[in-house]
């Protein structure tokens, strides 16, 4: 499957161009709506269960794609929208954020873009992430070198974070009091605060690109999880369970629907310290 995909690569970066346009164009006229049958808006708001016709449509053709383009013997769905997960025996999974950052789109911000990632029940094979808005396109195979974009041009990510971080779990509450946690940050953690994020992922796909101004500082940054776990191999940042030191597997992130902990990343010397502050913080 993934040699196969590898020659349709150009057909499924211009599908993701074509369906960004279609967010784009949508934007500002979609009618939000809730997961759940028994919340309303507002509430649903809150516990970040909103969803519009744009994540269905998305997710519809991006289902389409991979149904049309391979035998579906040979692989099943685990998406966000449907949360579909065909049969525990497959040999590959495709994994579909349709629209990653739902709330912020609906808020007209540009901070959304198209998560997808293929991987087996141990890694990820191939990850890629389009954000519409920047005309920003990232992508990543396990057995090719490096992080690329649109154009299929490597991207240099940045050297000092190569070797010299680890990432943390347990924190999925971590951005709901953006308020709350500038005022940590600054005073308890001591580090510089820059932006807090509305679409966390984002900000870590910035930062693949070096772009240095929209994280935390610079020995800390946060983002969610899902097909971008291959991004983050490809920069060597480890994924590690602080309650217990061991690895995250793959398969621990694939429950949909997503409610994956957020992680979170520092210098190996300073992770133990931050740590225990944002425990301590967030009881």
């Amino acid at each position: 499957m993934l040699e196969k995909l590898k020659s349709h690569l150009d057909d499924l970066i211009t599908l993701l161009f074509e369906i960004g346009d279609y967010q784009l164009k949508n934007q500002g006229s979609v009618q939000t709506q809730s997961k759940s049958s028994n919340k309303g808006i507002e509430e649903a708001w809150l516990g970040n269960e909103v969803f519009s016709e744009v994540d269905l449509e998305s997710e519809r053709r991006l289902i389409e794609f991979f149904n049309s383009h391979f035998h579906s013997d040979e692989f099943s769905f685990i998406t966000e929208e449907y949360h579909s997960k065909n049969s525990t025996n497959s040999k590959y999974y495709v994994v579909i954020d349709p629209l990653d950052g739902t709330k912020p789109y609906l808020k007209g911000e540009k901070t959304f873009g198209i998560s997808l990632g293929i991987c087996t029940e141990g890694e990820f094979l191939f990850g890629c992430n389009y954000y519409p808005a920047f005309n920003q396109l990232i992508y990543a195979f396990y057995d090719i070198d490096g992080v690329y974009n649109q154009y299929h041009k490597r991207i240099d990510s940045p050297k000092s974070w190569e070797s010299n971080c680890s990432v943390t779990s347990q924190f999925s509450y971590l951005l709901k009091d953006y308020s709350a946690m500038e005022n940590f940050i600054e005073s308890e953690l001591g580090l510089t605060f820059v932006v807090v994020p509305d679409c966390a992922i984002y900000r870590f796909k910035l930062m693949l690109e070096g772009f240095l101004a929209a994280y935390f500082s610079d020995n800390i940054f946060i983002w969610d999880i899902g097909p971008s776990s291959l991004l983050m191999d490809k920069v060597g940042i480890d994924m590690v369970n602080p309650l217990n030191h061991l690895p995250v597997k793959v398969g621990d992130l694939l429950t949909p629907p997503f409610r994956q902990s957020v992680f979170l990343a520092a210098p190996k010397n300073e992770l133990g310290t931050i740590c225990s502050k944002f425990r301590k913080f967030f009881g």
